[in-house]
């Protein structure tokens, strides 16, 4: 609710509204090994069938890792982390289609 002061003075609340989104608590993408050492273990959920790619950033925005997935009949995905240069700290995932964008946040031990 919203407090709303009239220019005498007077005061008031704005109704209450339900606001919905589709997609929270859907499951749809998270990361679900945190922290992480080898692996970067992902539950896609109901993510629609689809070439996805995913995608590791640093937090300063620079990109350490991309690779194309297909979702086709998969919930998780296990992203290895061999070879790949990541130093223990916090990093973003972001998975990404020509539709939708999503993102989480993992630590690397």
């Amino acid at each position: 609710r919203i407090r709303v002061v009239d220019q005498d003075g007077k005061t008031s609340l704005t109704q209450t509204i339900l606001l919905r989104n589709p997609l929270a608590g859907s499951g749809m993408f998270k990361v679900i090994s945190n922290p992480v050492t080898q692996y970067l273990d992902l539950q896609l959920g109901d993510l629609p069938t689809s070439d996805w790619v995913c995608r590791i950033f640093d937090m300063s925005g620079r990109m350490l890792m991309q690779r194309t997935i297909a979702t086709a009949g998969i919930q998780r995905l296990r992203v290895d982390l061999t070879g790949v240069n990541i130093a223990k700290g916090e990093y973003v995932v972001q998975i990404t289609n020509a539709k939708r964008t999503f993102t989480d946040r993992f630590i690397r031990q």
